[in-house]
């Protein structure tokens, strides 16, 4: 059986609390982010609809729609695998857990979050 002790050092439980409230309020903010680019790409689409900026003879290809379908791809993938993975190791680093597993399901559940709520 191995050992599931990551540090010998062991912060008070206020302290730990105060990481965590920290945590979870970066985690709101950062989502919060990206909730708030997303809502301006859905005004973006509306306003290049009702603007009618591009030709209706490009037939099937609607550029009205393309171009923030493709903005809030690449804001995904920005954010996903640049930025999400980066900021749920550091925060949990940050939490310092005692044990190994407590490490884990913090991290799982900062990535759940984000990868959830991104989508």
């Amino acid at each position: 059986m191995t050992n599931d002790n990551l540090n010998t050092i062991i912060s008070s439980k206020y302290i730990r609390g105060i990481k965590t409230i920290y945590s979870i309020i970066s985690v709101f903010l950062v989502l919060s982010l990206y909730f708030y680019i997303v809502l301006e790409l859905i005004i973006l689409t509306d306003y290049l609809k009702e603007e009618e900026i591009f030709p209706e003879e490009l037939g099937i290809l609607r550029l009205e729609i393309t171009i923030p379908a493709s903005l809030n791809i690449l804001l995904f993938y920005i954010f996903d695998y640049l930025f999400y993975d980066r900021m749920s190791v550091k925060l949990t680093d940050f939490e310092n857990h005692q044990k190994f597993s407590d490490y884990e399901e913090a991290f799982i559940l900062k990535r759940y979050m984000f990868s959830f709520l991104s989508l």
